[in-house]
């Protein structure tokens, strides 16, 4: 069997898209380990996540996204994105499904523009080691912790050493992404992601969202900031309580791939 994919990036967080709306009897010959095989940067196509497009009843689209690991997650920001610029084409606005929302996309000045819906903070202060985070639900689980007071070597340092202790934490129990977030001003910020299921990423369009939602909801940045990522900048917004989402898409290439 023999599928067509593309290849896009959102800020460099890369996806491997698959369009089965006219094979949607092809969904579960994607097992796990099918896409753990994909994902293989050295043996095959690679990628952060696997964006699966087929079609819905309550939406324009369904998405379903897979982490590198086989694991299906809730949201993917920059996956969004990207699957609403390769499908848009001359639309102006699409409506997408996710696994427990819907999503809306447009189309603003060559950039593709994410309602990510409304942001859910737990107050509740977790400490993990010498780092206190917040927990933020934005569609999927994200842990934001201020490191603004530590330097950038010190920040690489304890990025990689709790970025997977915390993300297997067994008080998320679905596991969780975790935000490094560092306050250069207050309309920007810089993010580093370790991915739940992916590790460390250039960028985490869920996790900007997540972060910029707690900043702002604890009034340390404006209602438009900048979110600096590694792979670029994501720009993200507040109106009525709704998180906004806007940022470049890449394709890279188009290829095929056999299923045996």
């Amino acid at each position: 069997m023999i599928l067509n994919f593309i290849k896009m990036n959102g800020c460099g967080n890369d996806f491997m898209i698959v369009d089965l709306r006219q094979n949607e009897d092809l969904l579960g010959i994607l097992t796990k380990q099918k896409i753990i095989e994909l994902a293989d940067y050295k043996k095959s196509v690679g990628f952060d996540q696997l964006l699966l497009i087929s079609n819905s009843n309550q939406a324009d689209i369904s998405l379903k996204i897979f982490n590198s690991d086989g694991s299906e997650v809730e949201a993917c920001g920059n996956g969004t994105r990207c699957a609403a610029d390769f499908i848009m084409n001359n639309q102006t606005h699409l409506k997408i499904a996710t696994k427990n929302r819907v999503l809306l996309a447009k189309k603003e000045n060559d950039q593709i523009k994410i309602n990510m819906g409304e942001a859910k903070i737990d107050t509740k202060i977790y400490s993990f080691g010498e780092l206190n985070g917040f927990f933020v639900d934005i569609g999927n689980p994200h842990i934001v912790i201020d490191v603004s007071g530590f330097s950038n070597e010190d920040i690489d340092s304890l990025f990689h050493k709790y970025g997977s202790i915390i993300e297997n934490d067994p008080r998320f129990p679905n596991k969780v992404n975790v935000n490094f977030v560092k306050i250069l001003d207050r309309n920007t910020v810089n993010l580093r992601t370790w991915e739940r299921g992916a590790g460390a990423t250039l960028a985490c369009g869920t996790g900007a969202c997540a972060s910029f939602a707690l900043l702002n909801a604890k009034n340390v940045i404006n209602n438009n900031s900048i979110i600096k990522q590694s792979g670029g900048d994501l720009i993200i917004s507040i109106e009525n309580n709704q998180i906004m989402m806007s940022g470049d898409t890449k394709i890279n290439y188009q290829g095929t791939f056999k299923i045996r």
